[in-house]
């Protein structure tokens, strides 16, 4: 797929001039990373750009520009090798992924080199998490809510957020890489693609495991599933810390709005080609999209009526419909837009 960006070339760097970024100086490096490099790439996959600045804080940014979506991570280096020790902890591949499949298209002083050579040299040691008493007590509460759910019109949504949830604990556990769970079907499946991302995946007999549990219809089996998957959970628990008061600046909310968006176009996508994860997926975004807005605004009585009803929703139509309203209400106050936004990233 390089030649196809080799094809856009022109476009690109159009795109870069008039929004200021080719010839400015304090851009030290510029890269072309991501999907559209590789040989699973979708016709309508976003142009991804890796810029390196000398600024003193870093920035996201999205556009539509001549038909075609770009996003932008521009990174501060004075912000940078903290951000890469961070995403290290937490098993996140995100810059041996743009570091190893790029297209380089400006470099002074051998900036962006000399920090795919650090990230190179880093070592594999895999970060595991210890699993907290809260966690197994939250594991266990979604336990009990399938069981009390398993014949009713929201037995899909209580399974497959339990899965979900013991999926996480699983990778924190053992060491292995942070997947978002749209992705997890096709890295589970894709060799390629979890080469090209550069993943620590569990072994195959794990991910055919969990894959099949995900497929399963019948009320019954999907207890023996559980329980199988569950025994595979095994470790001490720890006390613990407790939880710390956040605080969330608006332009953090933002930028997981701008995420949670990407996320149901690429939901409701799946659901209109009826792909094998598609219930999964949305699934999954219902509770993250509830859970947000409970968050954010605080109370949750203009949001519960849709999520319940979303919850018990079978027809893919209907589900693209109530990922809509749910969007709708989550982003009545921000006006957010993952084709067109600009916001400081905040370390």
């Amino acid at each position: 797929m390089k030649e196809l960006i080799e094809s856009k070339k022109e476009l690109i760097l159009d795109f870069l001039k008039e929004n200021h970024f080719w010839d400015e100086k304090h851009i030290l490096s510029i890269a072309i990373y991501g999907s559209s490099l590789s040989s699973f790439s979708r016709l309508n996959s976003d142009i991804d750009l890796f810029l390196m600045t000398d600024w003193v804080h870093s920035y996201r940014m999205g556009e539509i520009y001549k038909n075609q979506k770009f996003d932008l991570s521009l990174y501060s280096i004075n912000e940078l090798y903290f951000l890469l020790e961070q995403y290290e902890k937490e098993r996140k591949t995100y810059f041996q992924s743009v570091t190893s499949n790029h297209i380089l298209l400006k470099d002074e002083g051998n900036t962006f080199l000399d920090f795919k050579y650090y990230v190179s040299s880093l070592s594999n040691s895999t970060y595991k998490k210890k699993i907290t008493s809260n966690q197994i007590a939250f594991l266990k509460k979604l336990y009990q809510n399938y069981l009390e759910n398993q014949y009713s019109n929201q037995k899909d949504y209580w399974y497959f957020n339990l899965l979900e949830y013991f999926r996480i604990l699983y990778h924190d556990a053992k060491g292995y890489s942070y997947i978002n769970p749209l992705k997890v079907y096709d890295s589970y499946q894709n060799e390629e693609i979890s080469k090209f991302y550069h993943l620590v995946l569990p072994p195959i007999s794990f991910r055919n495991l969990f894959i099949m549990s995900l497929e399963e219809k019948n009320v019954e089996k999907r207890l023996e599933w559980i329980k199988k998957l569950m025994s595979l959970l095994q470790g001490k628990e720890y006390p613990s810390k407790g939880k710390n008061k956040n605080y969330y600046f608006k332009n953090n909310i933002l930028l997981d709005l701008v995420g949670i968006e990407n996320n149901i176009e690429r939901c409701k996508e799946m659901l209109e080609k009826d792909h094998p994860f598609g219930n999964y997926a949305y699934f999954l975004l219902v509770r993250r999209i509830y859970d947000y807005y409970i968050k954010i605004y605080q109370e949750e009585d203009e949001i519960t009526s849709i999520f319940k009803k979303a919850c018990e929703e079978m027809e893919k139509k209907e589900k693209e419909k109530y990922l809509s309203l749910l969007w709708n209400l989550l982003n009545k106050d921000y006006h957010s837009s993952c084709n067109h936004y600009s916001l400081k990233l905040k370390f």
